[in-house]
């Protein structure tokens, strides 16, 4: 998609906004730990995407300080099965792949496979573990 218009935020760093053509939100841009990335908006009004890019700075701050963990959105699409995929893949390329570790995949996979990795929590590992025990 085309850009149509983009208006600057603040000084270098600051991120800008920008429409692209087919769409009638704003879309922010920013970066974090030196990649790019792009989040709509929701509003096609200026004054109120503002609001919302600052709003994100201010969360990107906050995890550059070390106060709270800053979530893109490819860290929220992320699900559990294609970590799996690459420990395989990793695995394969290292010729530690076995029949074994194919094995012990098998049960996470189906368990927490289709899971996004911000979604997993102390207790569903523990419950996992526990259905485990109980299973075997």
């Amino acid at each position: 998609m085309k850009v149509v218009q983009r208006v600057r935020f603040g000084s270098r760093g600051q991120g800008t906004l920008i429409k692209l053509s087919g769409s009638q939100n704003w879309i922010s841009c920013y970066c974090v730990r030196g990649k790019e990335h792009r989040e709509s908006t929701g509003t096609p009004d200026l004054r109120l995407a503002k609001r919302a890019h600052r709003r994100l700075l201010d969360r990107v701050a906050a995890d550059r300080q070390g106060l709270k963990t800053f979530t893109t959105p490819e860290d929220r699409r992320l699900r559990v099965g294609d970590i799996l995929d690459w420990l395989a893949a990793d695995y394969r390329l290292r010729q530690k792949d076995s029949a074994q570790f194919r094995s012990h995949l098998k049960p996470i996979r189906e368990y927490f496979g289709d899971w996004r990795v911000i979604d997993i929590t102390a207790e569903a590992g523990d419950s996992y573990i526990e259905g485990r025990l109980e299973a075997d």
